[in-house]
This record gives structure tokens, sequence and C-alpha cells, in this order.
């Protein structure tokens, strides 16, 4: 029988891991680097679609609000109570006006000028006693495509104290004053 090794000799020896405790333990980190990128990538995911739906609900809020102001432009306008009658310009196309003494005021045409980036169109009531001075009824721009249909479901004033409608281009820090001749003008029938 051979002699047994010294044990100082046995206890010199450093132990080693299995191979296949090496390679769980690189799995496992691996696992671990690619659960940290999918979740990073499932934030950011998140995050973009949440950002989608917050547009979407404010696209859905803002085509309720034109679908309303449709429906009421469609009730002035088809209502027999309504006073019709055409705003007319020296220099730019005629606007149409309806005016239902319980809807509103609804006002539309296209080709007008676009004003320039600081400047603004104001809806002027005009009132029949001479006494007063005209107010503010609407501050507004045309479309892109210089298309004007503005509703005012609540004028500031009733249609029976009402003697004409203006509309003047105003500049957008002017105060709420007429300081230009209005360029489309039209008295109100009664």
């Amino acid at each position: 029988m051979p002699a047994p090794e010294p044990f100082s000799q046995a206890s010199s020896q450093r132990p080693q891991f299995p191979w296949w405790a090496l390679a769980g333990a690189a799995v496992l980190l691996l696992f671990f680097i690619f659960s940290i990128w999918q979740s990073r990538r499932a934030r950011s995911e998140l995050t973009e679609l949440q950002l989608r739906l917050n547009g979407h609900k404010t696209t859905r809020l803002n085509l309720r609000k034109e679908l309303a102001l449709a429906k009421r432009a469609r009730e002035i306008v088809s209502d027999p109570v309504t006073v019709r009658f055409t705003l007319q310009a020296k220099t730019a196309p005629a606007l149409h006006a309806c005016w239902h003494p319980k809807l509103g005021i609804f006002i539309y045409g296209g080709n007008v000028p676009i004003p320039a980036a600081d400047h603004t169109l104001l809806l002027w009531l005009i009132p029949k006693e001479t006494t007063s001075s005209p107010r503010v009824a609407s501050i507004f721009r045309p479309d892109a495509a210089g298309i004007i249909a503005l509703v005012l479901p609540f004028p500031p004033a009733p249609i029976n104290s009402t003697a004409a409608l203006a509309i003047s281009e105003e500049s957008s820090t002017a105060s709420r004053q007429l300081t230009s001749t209005p360029i489309w003008l039209s008295t109100v029938p009664q």
C-alpha cells in the first residue's frame, strides 16, 4: 500500500468550483443584464404610448369642441327665426352672418386675407345708443386656408340693442378699443 500523502500538501491546494456552477453564474448574470435592458425598453415604450395617448385625448377633446360648435352653427343657420345679413368689405370678400336671438351669432366666409402674425381680427358689436361705445364680441383669426367659421354662442349684447357688426384688424397687443377702420361692416336688420 502506498503511503498516504502528507496532510499539509492536500490542504495547500485550492478548492475548485465545478464548471457547471460557473456556467450557471454566467447565465444568471446574462439573464440579469437582459432583464434590465428589457425593463428599460418597456419603460421607454410605455412613456411613448402615454404621450401618444395624451395627444389623442387632446385631439378628441378638440374634435368634440369643434363638433359642438358645428352643431350650434347648424342650429343657428337652420332656424327660421335667424336674421341673415352680409358684412361687406372694400378690399376683401364679403362675409355672411346669421344671428339667432337665443342661439348666438355665426359668421362665415372664405378667401379672407390672413393678418400678420402680430395682428388678429376683432368682431365688434356697435350699439344703437350713440352714447355707448362698440364692444368686442370675439377675437379670432382665419384658418391657414383663409376660411372664417366663427360661432359666438353668447354675444355680449342682444340683437335688438345692436345697430351694426364690424370686423377690424388690430394689433394683438392693442387695447380693446376700435383703433382702425373696420374691414367688414354691416347694419343688423331688425
